[in-house]
């Protein structure tokens, strides 16, 4: 089982170490894997629920991983924007000190 999303990330199943993996092309061209924990295998379903998206296990091989309200794969730049949106909404204390805002790349 696995599924493929537009900037070619596919999930796929291992049955023998009951595991998930993210595969992606990283720099280089180089393939590479991400184990999935179940915490974050659990996170992906949850949000998928909540979008009305069908669970991991019966979706197609091509749908993508995540979704937008319009159905459509969720890009690098759309994801920036909404957490980027998301973060200056928060109202947290601490960003009014910061002279510069808070994107995605903050966190790595």
């Amino acid at each position: 089982m696995s599924l493929q999303d537009s900037e070619s990330r596919i999930l796929q199943y291992d049955s023998i170490t009951s595991m998930y993996f993210l595969e992606f092309l990283g720099k280089g061209n180089k393939r590479r894997q991400i184990p999935l924990k179940e915490k974050g295998m659990k996170s992906i379903r949850m949000f998928r629920s909540a979008r009305g998206i069908e669970d991991i296990d019966v979706a197609e091989g091509v749908d993508p991983l995540f979704k937008t309200h319009t159905g459509r794969a969720y890009s690098p730049s759309y994801l920036s924007q909404y957490l980027t949106k998301a973060i200056k909404e928060s109202g947290l204390p601490f960003l009014k000190f910061r002279s510069s805002s808070i994107r995605p790349h903050t966190f790595r």
